[in-house]
């Protein structure tokens, strides 16, 4: 359930973060180099090539969202990198616990059968016989839920 749920959430942040890059990388920076390297070749003299530099410049910030227009959408974008972020470090601690409970179930498990082949049976004071019932820890739910 949750694990599935995490992945999922996850994997559309990383399909929104990679589109994001490929915007930036190849509708922005890719396609004003080209054309400003055709006005730059055009440019007949350090005035004309100092106007193409600044318009390069620009247009990166324009296409970029880094413009005065774009303010708001840049804020919103910061906003949402930020929850990315926390959340990758919410994912990375419940994939490790996780994991955790994952080894302490194959530990109580491998326990469980060495004492078959002793023929002893049950299990240890203060031990958990099932390598422990919940996932996650009280705490470590609440956290999540902050």
């Amino acid at each position: 359930g949750e694990l599935r749920r995490c992945h999922t959430l996850r994997g559309e942040m990383h399909h929104f973060i990679a589109n994001l890059q490929y915007y930036v990388m190849f509708e922005v920076l890719e396609g004003s180099w080209q054309v400003f390297t055709r006005e730059m070749d055009d440019a007949k003299d350090l005035d004309a090539l100092i106007a193409a530099h600044d318009r390069y410049l620009d247009t990166i910030l324009q296409k970029g969202l880094l413009g005065p227009k774009s303010q708001l959408l840049t804020h919103t974008l910061s906003t949402l990198f930020e929850v990315i972020l926390r959340f990758r470090g919410f994912a990375d601690r419940l994939y490790e616990a996780a994991r955790d409970a994952t080894m302490r179930r194959q530990l109580a498990q491998l326990r469980v059968e060495q004492r078959a082949e002793e023929s002893r049976w049950g299990s240890l004071p203060g031990e958990d016989a099932a390598g422990g019932d919940g996932l996650l820890s009280d705490d470590f739910v609440e956290e999540m839920k902050t």
